[in-house]
């Protein structure tokens, strides 16, 4: 297969770390027979997407496993990897929440065990919603020691409400927030302009100057791969503009150009 063309790049935050507009979610890949799961990691880089993230929380560790597996023999400097603290993975199959100093320093050994790497250059505090204060107080200042010396590229939070992540946003020096989110009854108004729902939202977040990237999963190669093909798909404006016309978007809502 021949490698398409690379996907364009944002900056992370004040970083000097840049990701593509698209990067793989890897929690579906625990679902995945070894085979399959290694194939959509490989079918990922060959779309020009080279940027992963995982977590302990998925499949108790064998996303991270899977994920490794996939990019042995990849170089290292050729993709981007994040992953969570906040989860650890106990030897009876258990996952419970900690997000003390020694419970995040341990999940980053364990983590990068798993992936058999030497570095992971985005770390994010995995669904703290009812453990803020440790979070924030304990947790981050442990990744922030780590950021700078160095040993990692950049601290975020990743979960599934932008109230906290807001709170986060003014309390600490985070420099990118993952939230998960689904995309609204606009269906009807893609349909009328021929545009799948799924090509609608995969574009829409991109509009907003504060998305640096979306990670969307894929169970498969061939699904991943749809996914790479909605994200080069041209969306008329008028789309946008229907969806405005009846209140589906506000109107200061930005759109991709």
């Amino acid at each position: 297969m021949t490698a398409a063309p690379p996907l364009p790049t944002r900056q992370v935050g004040r970083t000097a770390l840049r990701v593509p507009i698209l990067g793989l979610g890897s929690a579906p890949l625990h679902r995945a027979t070894d085979e399959v799961a290694v194939a959509t990691v490989e079918r990922a880089l060959a779309e020009g997407v080279n940027f992963f993230d995982t977590a302990p929380l998925y499949g108790a560790g064998r996303s991270e496993r899977l994920l490794g597996t996939a990019l042995r023999g990849v170089p290292r400097d050729s993709y981007i990897i994040s992953t969570k603290v906040g989860r650890l993975v106990e030897p009876d199959g258990s996952i419970p929440f900690a997000y003390s100093r020694d419970a995040v320093l341990r999940s980053i050994e364990e983590s990068l065990a798993r992936l058999g790497m030497d570095r992971i250059d985005i770390l994010l505090i995995h669904d703290p919603d009812d453990h803020r204060q440790e979070a924030l107080e304990t947790a981050f200042p442990v990744l922030a020691d780590l950021r700078s010396q160095g040993v990692i590229g950049a601290i975020g939070s990743g979960m599934n409400q932008w109230q906290m992540l807001a709170h986060f946003a003014r309390n600490a020096d985070f420099d990118c927030f993952l939230l998960a989110g689904k995309a609204r009854r606009i269906e009807a108004v893609c349909t009328r302009h021929g545009v799948p729902l799924r090509i609608a939202a995969a574009n829409f977040p991109l509009g907003h100057p504060a998305i640096t990237a979306l990670l969307i999963g894929g169970d498969t190669p061939d699904q991943f791969a749809e996914t790479v093909a909605a994200l080069r798909t041209p969306i008329p404006a008028a789309l946008w503009a229907d969806l405005r016309a009846e209140g589906l978007l506000r109107a200061d809502a930005p759109v991709p150009e």
